[in-house]
């Protein structure tokens, strides 16, 4: 079969700052600030960046990455026990490390999977050993990319799932998939054999961990750990039951779904079939026994004996253990389907009748500046390309919604919690709202959105300022109405909010001054806080 793995280009000659000695890169591993997870993060990630970029064989490559493993293994500890302390969305400062972590990883995976490519091509059979090694490693490193998107809420990256499924098949092709690996270097926490590396990976992909709190998913790689090989991993064939049974689609961008017997009759081309029949039975027996052991001295195993261990159990008991039911009574696609846009820049396009936003004073000729932040889309003063999103309405309140995203679709764009985005159903006007919570289920990302009041309107934003002129930038507004005192509630990307700060507030048709009151809410990518007129 063809392999088709993301790595970036190699130039023949190292840059200057590259080390690609094992022995020089042991001696600068050893003076890593491992104590600063943060600073070693960036020096790691800039390293691997330079080794990735330069043609080495796989053998010096696969030494480098050995090396690599032990440091990123120490830090990892590190980063999860200082996350799981808190909530998402994560502070900036905690928001960084696991960007960081997250970007080291990647570089990691492209590290084995240029390996996994180089020897593919010569295939000499003393390599097999390297191969195996290669790619438990690229797969186990995929995982905790989707692992770090999913502490700060982040669809993973496009095409993650794709590669986890293909290293897996050319693994399988060749007969090595469940052969063990000798050695693997202590500490890093890679699995002894490609097979269990994939039904690791697959497990926590399936555990949804966009809606899992932070302990808790260091708790369920924990987990994994011990008891992944309790899963079972074959060929699809019918099973008798729908119960913890799950259709992997090979050429697919998710994990698997669960299957439903009405639905699969034709199966996807080289479908395997995950069953979690034991793994949930495990997980539900020692459930009902820390519920005995409140009237009985039961003994427990050590990883569940705190409320933590009771919510773990908890939550792969119904994610690994379900049984899926067809909702016959979902209203046709077409009622259903919505548009939707990513960012405060675009639904300020959005809620200004789709162009772009000027402001309304004439001694302001560079109206909006936008903030380029979104990859998802980018507005301008003359916008050449707007990329919308097709989402599907999986159910609805007044004061929300619950939509469903395709994997490929999320992930080309940042999706998390506190984003602000614009939604629009085939009849209906665009709507602003905030995505709450972010999960996966089967093949789509589902996000949970609190809609804004339909009266939001699209304004620009500027700090007063006698020291140097800023650019307006997009902004949300609801205004008062006619009557009522209520300050003005704004909102704006990062970066614009402080206490008693004053701000030109222009709708379009006027420019009013304001001063920042109580801050509503602050997330990574918008500011929601309360103004006060000042008459001038």
């Amino acid at each position: 079969m063809k392999l088709y793995l993301a790595v970036p280009r190699q130039a023949s000659q190292a840059a200057s700052q590259t080390v690609t000695r094992p022995a020089q890169t042991r001696d600068w591993i050893a003076r890593l600030p491992l104590l600063n997870p943060r600073e070693s993060l960036v020096q790691i990630h800039g390293a691997l960046w330079g080794v990735n970029r330069t043609a080495l064989k796989s053998a010096q490559r696969l030494k480098l990455l050995d090396m690599y493993r032990s440091p990123l293994g120490v830090i990892r500890r590190q980063v999860e026990t200082r996350l799981t302390r808190g909530a998402a969305p994560l502070p900036d400062g905690d928001l960084s490390i696991a960007e960081s972590y997250r970007d080291c990883c990647v570089e990691m995976a492209y590290g084995y999977k240029s390996v996994i490519l180089e020897i593919a091509r010569t295939m000499k059979r003393r390599q097999l050993e390297e191969l195996r090694l290669s790619m438990a490693g690229a797969i186990f490193h995929l995982e905790q990319v989707i692992y770090a998107c999913a502490l700060y809420r982040q669809a993973p990256p496009e095409g993650v799932w794709l590669e986890v499924h293909t290293i897996y098949q050319y693994a399988k092709e060749l007969g090595i998939a469940e052969t063990p690996i000798k050695d693997p270097a202590a500490g890093a926490r890679i699995p002894s054999s490609v097979s269990l590396a994939y039904r690791r990976t697959l497990l926590f992909g399936l555990s949804d961990p966009f809606h899992q709190s932070i302990p808790v998913m260091g708790r369920l790689l924990d987990f994994l750990v011990r008891h992944a090989q309790d899963a079972t991993l074959r060929r699809f064939t019918r099973p008798p039951t729908e119960r913890c049974q799950f259709v992997i689609d090979p050429l697919s961008d998710y994990p698997a779904r669960a299957f439903v017997k009405q639905q699969d009759a034709r199966p996807p081309q080289n479908a395997l079939l995950l069953d979690t029949v034991n793994l949930t039975r495990n997980a539900h027996d020692q459930l009902k026994r820390l519920t005995m052991a409140e009237q009985v001295d039961v003994q427990l195993d050590d990883e569940f004996q705190d409320e933590l261990g009771r919510k773990l159990l908890e939550e792969v008991v119904y994610a690994w253990g379900r049984i899926p039911r067809r909702d016959e009574e979902r209203a046709p696609v077409g009622e259903n389907a919505v548009e939707a846009m990513i960012g405060i820049d675009a639904v300020n396009w959005c809620l200004n009748g789709e162009k772009p936003f000027e402001v309304s004073a004439a001694d302001h000729a560079d109206h909006v500046s936008t903030t380029g932040t979104f990859q998802l889309h980018q507005v301008r003063r003359q916008p050449t390309r707007l990329e919308k999103v097709g989402c599907q309405i999986v159910d609805r309140a007044d004061s929300g919604l619950r939509l469903a995203i395709g994997y490929s679709a999320a992930a080309v764009g940042s999706l998390r919690v506190g984003d602000i985005m614009g939604c629009r159903t085939k009849s209906g006007a665009w709507r602003p709202g905030l995505i709450r919570w972010i999960r996966c289920e089967d093949d789509t990302i589902q996000l949970g959105v609190k809609l804004l009041r339909e009266s939001t309107r699209p304004v620009a934003v500027k700090p007063v300022s006698t020291e140097r002129e800023e650019p307006f930038r997009e902004g949300l507004a609801l205004f008062p109405e006619n009557g009522d005192s209520s300050p003005i509630q704004v909102t704006t990307p990062p970066g614009v909010y402080h206490p008693q700060r004053n701000l030109f507030v222009d709708d379009g048709t006027r420019l009013l001054m304001t001063r920042t009151g109580a801050l509503i809410e602050r997330s990574p990518t918008v500011e929601w806080f309360e103004c006060e007129l000042i008459n001038l």
